[in-house]
């Protein structure tokens, strides 16, 4: 339940105007170090990183609420920055940017790969009932 408010909290926010130049001045700042200068996740600070940082122009994102393979949502990708990803050395960066920030982030995020240009992007559609919750019961006990 938690995290339904946190997600509709990260929402709430009205997306501002597109401005790509602002979404490449903040990863100049904030993410160049990981991520480099072109997206490749090869910055000056990744050397030592693991797991190793998101190659962004690959778009190879394995957190999402889309289908496997597919392209994350914006909401996915403002999810990953504002909440950072835990176990990584991915930060989250809801108390250093703004909502306003972040979705420049998503922004120019989303330029550094040709396939946000091309490829639909659309969540898979969850049914919230008590047999996917007894068939996920038993897919974990299954896996051990």
């Amino acid at each position: 339940m938690i995290g339904l408010i946190l997600s509709f909290a990260l929402l709430q926010d009205p997306r501002p105007v597109e401005d790509t130049e602002v979404g490449r001045a903040l990863y100049m700042k904030r993410c160049f170090w990981c991520h480099g200068e072109q997206g490749h996740g090869d910055g000056p600070s990744a050397v030592g990183m693991f797991p190793r940082p998101r190659d962004f122009v690959r778009a190879d994102y394995k957190i999402r609420s889309t289908a496997h393979g597919r392209l994350p949502t914006d909401e996915d990708l403002l999810r990953l920055i504002t909440r950072g990803v835990p176990g990584t050395p991915m930060p989250a960066w809801e108390k250093i940017l703004t909502p306003h920030e972040r979705w420049q982030l998503v922004y120019f995020l989303k330029s550094l790969s040709p396939r946000f240009k091309t490829e639909k992007r659309e969540p898979i559609a969850v049914p919230p009932n008590q047999a996917s919750v007894e068939r996920g019961k038993e897919l974990y006990r299954g896996a051990r």
